[in-house]
């Protein structure tokens, strides 16, 4: 749905929007948020429910780490 310098906004096609913070986005540091663009395909994982907004708090860092565990 949206990037900014602080969130990366998501539909998931759901009862509601997932969000990922720069926090949540990556440990490289050479990592922009304006490396993502609308309407890519991310994967992540819900570290949770409800961020306060009723939304779903995302993580690009943890997905990442869980596909390198997968593909040892």
């Amino acid at each position: 749905i949206g990037v900014s310098e602080e969130e990366i906004v998501l539909d998931l096609r759901y009862y509601t929007e997932g969000v990922i913070r720069v926090e949540d986005a990556s440990d490289d540091p050479a990592f922009s948020m304006k490396d993502i663009e609308v309407g890519q395909s991310l994967s992540a994982t819900v570290i949770r429910r409800d961020d306060g907004n009723g939304r779903l708090l995302l993580s690009l860092k943890e997905a990442v780490s869980v596909l390198a565990w997968d593909k040892l």
